[in-house]
Parts: C-alpha cells; sequence; structure tokens
C-alpha cells in the first residue's frame, strides 16, 4: 500500500496533551520492541550537530532525528487504527498523529510568537487542524506517515555518511604493542601517549602519529589521502593514525595520540561539514517560508466559506519539507562521494561555488610545482664530462643542508657516483663552498661568488645570462681556480598539473594565473610552461589576497588554490579556496577544500561533482515545486478536485525529489559494484 508523501502536522494543543498522557505507554512499548534497521551509535548522533544545546535550539530543530524515525512507528501503528470501524479505535489512531506531531506544532508557535516568522510549519499545522475537525482521520494519519517517512530517510542518510565518516578513521585497535627496555608489551591504545615508542606489524594499524626511527614498511595511507597506491616509508618518515601497515615492521616514536591525531581532527571536520547547508537550499527554504503567510491567508478563507477541502489544498501548495529533506540529502550524498576520493570539503556552500569560477590562481612553490629545484642540464666544459662535474658538486655540497644541494647530491645518486667523506676541517663557506680534496680545490656557488673568488666566467656570461633570463638557477663549479663546468636546475613541475590545466579550460574556466615571491623570470617560464594567462611575481604573502581582490573588483569570481597555510588571507579572501597542503595539517588549513593526498588528480573531479551537485539541487528544488502548480491547475480546471488527488500528486513529486537526491548515491554504488566485480 503506499502512503502519501505530504507535510502534514497537527497541532491541536490540549488534544496534544491529552494523547501525550494517554499513548505515552504505546510510544513506550514499540521504541522497546521496534528494531533499527541499520545500527547506529544514538549517543555519537545525538552529540554535536544533532543534539538540541538549548531550549530555542531544540525548538529549530531540523528533521532527520532518531526522534522522526520512532515517530513514523508510532504513526504506522495509528494508521491501522484510523483504518478501523470501531470509534474506540477511531480516535485513539487520531490521538497518536496528535501525540507524535506535537513538537511541530510547539515549534511552529514558537517561531510565531517569539519570533514573528510565518513558516511552513505554520501550513502544515493549519492542515491538519482542518482534517482532524473534518474528522478525516485517515488522511491525517496518511499526511503524519508520509511528514516522518521523509524525514526518516534523511535520518538514514546522515547515519550512513556518519558511519561511513567513521569508518575511514575510526578503525584503531584496542591494544598497542609499546616496545620498553627492547621488549614489545601489550598495552591498551588509551594509555599511549607521546614520547611512546611503538612497533607496528604487517596488516596493524598505526594507532597513533609519529616518526620511525627503525625499520621500514610500505603502508596503506588511502583512509587520509584517498590514494590506494601504497607509500614506501622509512627511518625519519612520518606515520598517521588510522592507516595500516602492509609490509614490514617498524618501530615509531608517537608525536601525537588520541584526539590531537590527524586522524581525528579529520574526523571532527568531516562531522562538522555533514549538515551544512548550500545557497540553493537555504534560498529555497527562505522563499517557501516568505510564501507561507500569502498562502495561508488564501487557504484560510477558501476554508471559511465552507469550501474546507479547497482550501485545505491551497494550504498543501508548501514546498518547504520537501525542500528541508531533498536538497541536504542531495548535497549529503555529494560530499560522501568526495570524502571517498580523499577530497575534504568543510562547507558544502564553498563546493556549490566552484561551478561559477571563471579565474583560477595557483601559488607556485609547492603547489603547481614539486616546492624543490632538481638537476635540469650539466654543461661540462673543455675535456670534463658530466659525471666528473656533478661528482664535484656532490663533494662540495655534501654536508650541505639547502634545496639546491639535496637536487646536487640526488643526481649524484641517480648517477650512481660514490662521493668520498670530506673532514669539516677541509671546508670553507661563505656566499658558496670551497673544499680541498687531496690537492684538489673544488669551488662551487653562484656567479657573483665566482666574480669574489676571482674566477673568471667571462667567455660564457652570454650563456649564463641567457640561463637566468629564462628562469633557471645556475651553479658554477670550479676546480683549482678555473671554471670547469655549470648546472642548470630548476623547479619541476607536478606531472599531471598540465593535464589538470587542460581540462579544467575545456569545463568554460577563462583565466589561469601564477601568482609567486620568486623574480619574474623564474614566474614568466612557468607560467608559459603552463600556458598561464597571467603571472604575477615577487608577491608576498599577505599581499596575495590583494590581487584576488583586484580580479574581483574586475567582476571574476576567483578560486585561489595554494598552500592552507602561508597562503591564508588569500584563501579566505577568494570566492572559493582548494588547498593541496594533503592531510596533514588539514585542521589548521585555511581552505574550505583540501586534496588530502596533496596531488592534483582529482582536481577536475571536483568541478565535475560540485556542477552535480548545482544540478541536482536546482532538479531537486523544482521537483519540490512542481506538484503544488499542478494542484493548482487541477484546483482550477476540475470542480471536484479532491485532497486525496493533491495527496497522491504530492507523493509523485517529492518522492521523485527524494529519488533525484539519492541518484548519486545510488550510482556510485553501481560503479564500485562494476569495479569489484
Amino acid at each position: 500500500m503506499k502512503f502519501s508523501l505530504i507535510e502534514h502536522m497537527t497541532g491541536v494543543s490540549f488534544a496534544a496533551k491529552a494523547g501525550e498522557k494517554a499513548f505515552d505507554a504505546v510510544n513506550s512499548f514499540i521504541v522497546k520492541t521496534a528494531r533499527d534497521p541499520v545500527p547506529v551509535d544514538d549517543a555519537a548522533m545525538e552529540s554535536s550537530e544533532y543534539k538540541p544545546v538549548s531550549a530555542e535550539s531544540e525548538i529549530d530543530l531540523v528533521v532527520g532525528t532518531k526522534k522522526d524515525e520512532r515517530s513514523l512507528i508510532m504513526s504506522l501503528g495509528a494508521l491501522a487504527l484510523t483504518v478501523s470501524s470501531a470509534p474506540l479505535l477511531y480516535l485513539s489512531g487520531a490521538a497518536v498523529n496528535v501525540y507524535v506531531l506535537y513538537p511541530i506544532f510547539k515549534r511552529g508557535f514558537y517561531k510565531l510568537f517569539r519570533k514573528g516568522k510565518f513558516t511552513n510549519d505554520l501550513l502544515i499545522i493549519l492542515v491538519n487542524i482542518l482534517l482532524l475537525l473534518s474528522g478525516h482521520f485517515v488522511l491525517l494519519t496518511m499526511g503524519t506517515i508520509a511528514y516522518f517517512l521523509g524525514s526518516w530517510i534523511q535520518y538514514k542518510a546522515k547515519t550512513r555518511s556518519a558511519r561511513e565518516i567513521s569508518d575511514l578513521f575510526a578503525t584503531m585497535p584496542g591494544k598497542v604493542w609499546l616496545l620498553k627496555e627492547g621488549m614489545e608489551i601489550e598495552v591498551p591504545l588509551e594509555k599511549v601517549i607521546a614520547g611512546d615508542l611503538i612497533v607496528v606489524h604487517p596488516s596493524e594499524i598505526v594507532p597513533a602519529d609519529g616518526v620511525i626511527v627503525e625499520g621500514g614498511c610500505q603502508i596503506d595511507q588511502h583512509t587520509l589521502t584517498g590514494e590506494f597506491q601504497y607509500a614506501e616509508k622509512t627511518v625519519d618518515d612520518k606515520v598517521f593514525a588510522s592507516t595500516m601497515v602492509v609490509s614490514g615492521v617498524i618501530t615509531y616514536r608517537v608525536t601525537s595520540a588520541g584526539s590531537d591525531t590527524v586522524a581525528h581532527q579529520l574526523n571532527e571536520i568531516l562531522k562538522h561539514s555533514v549538515d551544512s547547508k548550500t545557497m540553493l537550499n537555504m534560498k529555497g527554504e527562505e522563499w517557501a517560508d516568505k510564501t507561507a503567510l500569502p498562502i495561508m491567508i488564501l487557504g484560510t478563507a477558501v476554508a471559511a466559506t465552507g469550501q474546507i477541502m479547497h482550501g485545505i489544498i491551497i494550504l498543501k501548495f508548501a514546498i518547504g519539507n520537501t525542500i528541508r529533506i531533498a536538497c541536504p540529502l542531495g548535497t549529503l550524498n555529494y560530499m560522501t562521494i568526495l570524502t571517498r576520493q580523499g577530497i575534504l570539503v568543510k562547507s558544502s556552500r564553498e563546493l556549490e561555488k566552484l561551478p561559477e569560477i571563471d579565474t583560477i590562481l595557483f601559488d607556485k612553490t609547492g603547489t603547481v610545482t614539486e616546492g624543490k629545484p632538481v638537476v635540469r642540464e650539466v654543461i661540462p666544459l673543455g675535456s670534463y664530462d658530466a659525471k666528473r662535474i656533478i661528482e664535484y658538486a656532490a663533494m662540495a655540497e655534501k654536508r650541505m643542508a639547502h634545496p639546491i644541494a639535496e637536487a646536487i647530491l640526488e643526481k649524484a645518486e641517480e648517477m650512481r657516483l660514490v662521493i668520498p667523506d670530506i673532514s669539516d676541517k677541509s671546508y670553507t663557506i661563505s656566499m658558496g663552498v670551497t673544499v680541498r680534496f687531496g690537492d684538489i680545490v673544488i669551488t662551487v656557488g653562484s656567479r657573483r661568488f665566482f666574480g669574489n673568488e676571482g674566477i673568471g666566467l667571462a667567455d660564457h656570461e652570454a650563456m649564463l645570462e641567457q640561463f637566468m633570463l629564462s628562469g633557471y638557477n645556475v651553479v658554477c663549479v670550479a676546480r683549482n681556480g678555473e671554471a670547469c663546468g655549470f648546472i642548470i636546475l630548476e623547479e619541476a613541475l607536478k606531472p599531471e598539473i598540465i593535464v589538470q590545466v587542460e581540462k579544467l579550460r575545456a569545463r568554460g574556466i577563462k583565466h589561469f594565473g601564477l601568482v609567486t615571491g620568486d623574480h619574474e623570470h623564474s614566474a614568466r617560464r612557468i607560467a608559459k610552461a603552463l600556458n598561464f594567462d597571467s603571472y604575477y611575481h615577487g608577491v608576498l604573502p599577505e599581499k596575495k589576497a590583494d590581487i584576488v581582490r583586484m580580479l574581483q573588483d574586475e567582476g571574476r569570481s576567483v578560486c585561489f588554490v595554494g598552500d592552507g597555510i602561508n597562503d591564508s588571507i588569500a584563501l579566505k579572501q577568494a570566492d572559493a579556496s582548494i588547498s593541496f597542503s594533503g592531510a596533514s595539517t588539514a585542521a589548521a588549513d585555511s581552505a574550505n577544500i583540501i586534496l588530502l593526498s596533496g596531488g592534483f588528480d582529482s582536481l577536475d573531479k571536483l568541478f565535475d561533482v560540485a556542477t552535480e551537485l548545482k544540478s541536482n539541487l536546482k532538479q531537486s528544488l523544482g521537483l519540490a515545486v512542481a506538484p503544488s502548480i499542478v494542484n493548482i491547475i487541477g484546483l482550477v480546471a476540475i470542480p471536484d478536485y479532491s485532497v486525496l488527488s493533491a495527496i497522491l500528486i504530492k507523493l509523485v513529486g517529492r518522492s521523485t525529489a527524494i529519488a533525484n537526491a539519492m541518484y548519486p548515491f545510488l550510482k556510485e554504488q553501481r560503479e564500485k559494484e562494476k569495479v569489484e566485480s
């Protein structure tokens, strides 16, 4: 049997109080015997955003709670009573409806008398008062079922989303292996504190954040990054709670445990994002509430003429509850999809803005580049070869800790060169490095340093100047006071960035810009390599927001992509903000969207989902309005147009809106099943 999905609430005060007393025992019995189809942690679901923290917040509580599920069960029981021909059972069914709907009656009148707001709740109250007074108890009960059925669907979506979040970050071992005086001792997880040494074996979950001090492993980090490719970890690498060691054994020193871990912080962010509303959702609700008063006046006036059923049909033009169910449900499904793919969205409103973006500004270092230099080319002079130049440079830079030294040493390792150890007393360090090895004096540094040391570069100045103007770094190498070669370094671009920019440009984004604190030559080279439309060089972090503001003043909708910590001012100024800082700094990140893997691979997917979300929300709003339009036409064109017809039209509209909201989740489930099969 089908029940109409309509938004009818009743609110006759005295009857509600009587029903509350009479059927308290019934409620207790049903709640105790009802079986929850999906086991959830009620204590967790009633906390934070789900639990009213004051009398006023209880009045403002939205649909989608455990209480709505219980009310649905009771209203189903009430239907069996109201279809009975026995007067006592018939009236008892009406009283059950009064009981379960009393909180909505209280909420509607609270907003009216305390806040002066005419809302959809008042329309629902009035509809059900008319049904109650006119003796249409079956229609009253069907409306109650419909209301709580929609609320129950939303509640289940919330619990599913919360459970998935919990599955991502809360799969922690009960006990861990603590290393103490060379012995592994099994202790409860809650006893672990910062500074402890923990041993993790294959197939075990890392219980806390820390740094490896011994061993190496392959580790599955997909819960934090969305990436299913295993990461190689060794001494001095960081490991994070809720990730799993696939192979190898590690001993690591705990840096953060319990609520201080990255996994726990991500879990908290995601729990708070579950109830965020999009702008379309809020505008739809606002519009629905603004239409409540004229609908109420018209419906009441028609009912006062004796046309009670026609008055009820007019009052059922209300669309607020369909919007309040379908829009958040769709948003929740899309945000869950993104979370599974390693994209953390702190606010759904930020996601909603992405389809309107026409300009993207990228920070340079660490965003479009790897954040460190690499050797691009080696230019030997005379009889020297590239290996000899790298060997000399590596000998000089072996004890250095700056990025250029690391790039040279990585190149030496790539060439499989064996670099001899040289004692500290052989080094002379100023603006460059001079090192003695036997009877050889090796000098490595910049052009200016060579000039100060009296090492001539006159024959090579034109070539070196061209490299500098092209945005490359040049390291000069000399042996015994004579230049023997040059090492050309560049900041390597992230390999996926060019492909992603092409995809985003194909989506209609018109302008791409680069923002950097570097000199113009480097900015121009990278912007050209990426086919960007503009670049801004020599920009201090606090001035990046000025560039965002300037573009906004030109009428552009700007998304800033950068470091969520250092670029915080620009990220807050932008219309939308995306960070590639990764999972480890997500809690402190100023961006509202964080790609947890730290890579670009999912950037176009993010924009695809944002576009789909906006389309889905518009469809849900249309489906919320459509039944009211059909009912208006029916009321005008068909003389004997009935309340039952209006109910059925409402049923079709709301069912379709809910199906539309659930579509992205069901689609992803089908795709997932195909992949697994």
